[in-house]
């Protein structure tokens, strides 16, 4: 009896070692996916986090997804320079940020429910798992812009590079698949 609690705690304590080193991971590659930005539309950077986050939702599932994001999130408030915009949670992206973590918790709770097992589930998938994203995104971005071009600067821009992270995303789930 004493042998089988030991291995349980054994097998329980790699199981969480795993855990924290996937989402470690997970938040490391969001860190540098933002650094990525070439140019900003009004106060929203381009970056690729975005891809970056639906891949990890899709790959890690949704606790370890969203345990990544949250790791990022924390760390980028005790890391200058961790997040694309130097405001971070405070400033007029922060609403994005917040989004990312029900994206990646979305995008991965649906993927182990089988969502990625065709390419129309998986693409649609993809796209319900952006809708967070822009729906704290926009929301947050509406206190510090006027309202009537939150659509225009928050989301309208960014629909092709959106596509574009969707199409790139379906295409490394499939090569996951197999």
């Amino acid at each position: 009896m004493k042998a089988r609690l030991i291995l349980r705690h054994s097998a329980f304590q790699r199981t969480l070692v795993r855990d924290v080193a996937y989402m470690l991971l997970g938040a490391a590659i969001i860190a540098l996916s933002a650094q990525v930005k070439r140019f900003y539309i009004g106060p929203v950077p381009i970056t690729l986090q975005t891809l970056v986050v639906l891949l990890i939702g899709m790959m890690l599932g949704s606790f370890r997804g969203a345990g990544s994001v949250i790791t990022y999130l924390i760390a980028g408030q005790f890391l200058p320079g961790l997040f694309a915009n130097p405001a971070g949670l405070s400033g007029p992206t922060g609403g994005y940020l917040i989004g990312f973590v029900f994206c990646a918790w979305l995008v991965g709770m649906l993927f182990e429910r089988g969502w990625g097992r065709s390419r129309i589930t998986t693409i649609l998938g993809l796209v319900i798992g952006l809708v967070p994203i822009y729906a704290f995104g926009l929301s947050w971005l509406a206190f510090y812009i006027p309202a009537e071009a939150v659509f225009k600067v928050g989301l309208l821009p960014f629909i092709p590079g959106e596509v574009l992270k969707i199409a790139l995303a379906a295409i490394a789930a499939e090569r996951f698949r197999r």
